[in-house]
Formats: C-alpha cells, structure tokens, sequence
C-alpha cells in the first residue's frame, strides 16, 4: 500500500529531522513512500524519496497560513487521489488536521510532537480555536495516533475526547552510527580557540519553547564563579536578535557566541564541556538524545514533555522537580516560568538553579565524566532501524 509522510515544513530540526529519518527508513524496508510538504519548499532533501511541495517559497505567516489552506486542501486531496495514496503518516498539528479533513479510505496516522495544551497558549485565538474544533470533529477519523512519549499519550485525552485503544508511544528515530560519524568529525580552525576551554552549549532553533534566554541571565551568574567558561549557541529563528540584544546588555558580547545554524551540530556539541538544555515545553526532545549519542553531560529543565523521560526513565513521568535532580542520565532541574526577562531584571530561584547545576558539572569532574559515559547507554532504544520496525508492525496491522 502506498505511503506518504505529511508535514508542514521539511528542516534539519526536532520533527522534521525525525519524518526524514522515518521516510528513508521506510525506503530501505521496501515501502513505496512519498513526502508530501505543506507550506513551504523544503529545505533538507531526503535520500532517494520523492518530495512533493504543495507551495513554493519560504515558510508563511499565520494569516498566508489561514489565506492558503482551501488551495492546499485541494492539491493534496488531489495529489492523494492521482498517486493512490492508502496510508497518510501526519507530523505535528496543521499536518494532522489537514490529514483528518481529508475525505476518502485511506488509513490515517497522527503523530503528536508537542504538550498540545502548552504550545496552543501562545497561538492566536483563530489557531488555538480552530485546532480545537477540527480535532473534536474529526478525530475519530483517525486509525492511529502515535504519540513521541509516554508523557503526551497520557496527556492527550485530557485535551481531546479519542478512544484509548487508538493511542500509543511511538519515540522518534535516531541515525546513532551517522551521529557519532558526524561528531567525530574536525571543526574549522576559527573555532578551535573557543573550544578549547570550558564551553556550555546549547542547539536549536531560536523560538519561545527552547527559553534560550534563561540560560543567557543563568550564565552571567556562572561567571562570577568560573570566568574562563564560553556560551555557544548553534541556530537561527526569530528570537535571535532577543537573544543577542540581552547578551549585550548584560556585557557577555564577547563570552556568548551565536555561531547560527550549522550543518553538523555534533562535532560541536561533542567537544562542548556541558549541553544546557533550558525548553520551556517539549514533546520528546530529538536534540536531547543526539546530545547523549554525542557523549554530552546535559543539564535541562524538567518541563512537559520529554526531558525526564529520556533523563529519568525510571521515575514517574508525571512528578516535576523542585530542586536540582541528579537524575540516572542528567541533571534535571525544575521548569521556567515563561517569562521574557530584560538584564536587569534579577534571577529568578529557576535561574538560580540552572546555574548552580551547570556550575556542579562544570567543577565536578567525575560527575561530568560519569554523565558522558552512561549516556549513551540510554540512546538504543531510539536507534532508527528499530523505531522503522516498530512503525512496519504498525503498517502490517492496516
């Protein structure tokens, strides 16, 4: 039966980055798939799978996104139709909708990335609103939705009314061996001198949800107890000018280093002292496992979802820390309150405690040494050839 994965965007990041893992997992299996991208031209290819853009040009807005949607509709009713697409495999909300608004048989999978209830605060009222009432409509159209952790397919019928048996944890793909390639690899010589000390790093894109901007105010603290420490950041987005803006006021223009987005993360984040990780809500964070695969000691904040998860696997998902956690495969710390915050505002007890954890990894040598070794221990169970696996016993039951 002919598959297709459906998506709104195609990057190098989180979802994204999983849906590609997915595809030519798929391929190499035999499955006759087909990417099908919804608002925009992708930006990544995908190895010896077709990609079908429904628009060209760069990503849209919330109104080109409300504008274009009856023409996407459309083409994608028409697409499925022409190709004879049996099987839609959606990632994320606008996919998903767009897959349960559909008419026809064919068999329909939701994946769900994100805590739902937390992204939709910070949508406007026509997204939160629409969301709401095309789930609720249309959900019981779905065979199958497959949620990236435990934590989320918990979540999930508090938010919307689905029939348990249709829910279950499918965890995202990770390619571990082009991973640790990858990371071996050199950095470029402009780079050696910043990386040759103690270095907090920190990869993703520049959004709300990551709260790189706690992480900024945490670190001036640091300093004042360890001064020859760097902050690198690796990405790009709308909040990077946010994020420099405070760097400079705070006086670390010289300490904290944007080096954008980069095609190989891992040779950065491999040779960095300690990963920070300061997200805001999640749903089963992708840059989190690479980071283990890379070898990182990580600190990251305990929020919905995924964090403790992957950090803690045998606690209860469902506990919050309120202090600093020397968790099984790092250091959990407790959430941020979501708040922008200017330089002079003074550090809240979260941003107190992210330091202090940092602090404890960068000072504490076996500590630090003992994370990056049973770290990558964790990483198997999302090894890309058995999430593929997983996904065809799905497949084979449709």
């Amino acid at each position: 039966m002919k598959t297709a994965i459906l998506i709104a965007r195609l990057t190098p990041y989180g979802a994204e980055r999983a849906a590609i893992r997915l595809a030519e997992g798929f391929k190499k299996k035999g499955i006759d798939v087909t990417v099908i991208v919804t608002d925009t031209s992708p930006a990544v290819k995908v190895k010896n799978v077709t990609v079908i853009p429904l628009l060209r040009g760069s990503d849209l807005n919330p109104f080109q996104k409300f504008i274009y949607a009856p023409l996407q509709y459309i083409r994608l009713y028409r697409l499925m139709k022409r190709e004879k697409i049996g099987v839609l495999i959606s990632f994320m909300e606008r996919a998903n909708i767009f897959n349960l608004a559909l008419p026809g048989r064919h068999r329909r999978i939701l994946t769900i990335h994100t805590f739902i209830k937390r992204s939709l605060k910070e949508r406007n009222i026509i997204v939160r609103t629409s969301t709401k009432i095309l789930y609720t409509l249309f959900l019981h159209r779905a065979y199958q939705i497959l949620c990236v952790s435990k934590a989320l397919m918990d979540d999930f019928p508090n938010i919307f009314p689905v029939n348990s048996n249709k829910l279950a944890v499918m965890y995202n793909p990770c390619n571990i061996e082009q991973i640790q390639s990858l990371a071996q690899q050199p950095i470029e010589t402009q780079f050696h001198k910043l990386f040759d000390g103690n270095v907090i790093i920190h990869a993703g894109r520049f959004t709300k949800d990551k709260g790189q901007w706690y992480l900024i105010r945490s670190f001036k603290k640091i300093l004042e107890t360890i001064p020859n420490v760097e902050l690198v950041f690796l990405g790009d987005g709308k909040l990077r000018g946010y994020a420099e803006s405070l760097a400079y006021a705070l006086g670390l223009k010289d300490k904290v280093h944007f080096l954008g987005f980069q095609q190989n993360p891992f040779k950065f984040i491999s040779r960095a002292t300690v990963l920070s990780f300061p997200s805001l809500w999640e749903g089963f964070p992708v840059a989190l496992v690479e980071a283990l695969i890379c070898g990182a000691a990580i600190v990251a904040t305990d929020c919905k979802s995924g964090p403790r998860e992957l950090l803690a696997p045998d606690t209860d998902f469902s506990q919050v820390a309120r202090e600093i956690e020397q968790s099984k495969y790092g250091i959990l710390v407790p959430p941020l309150d979501g708040e922008f915050k200017k330089a002079d505002a003074p550090l809240t007890k979260e941003e107190e405690m992210l330091a202090e954890a940092l602090l404890t990894l960068l000072q504490d040598d076996l500590l630090r040494q003992h994370y990056k070794q049973v770290g990558y221990q964790r990483t198997d169970k999302f090894r890309t050839d058995r999430i593929v696996e997983e996904w065809m016993s799905v497949l084979e039951k449709l």
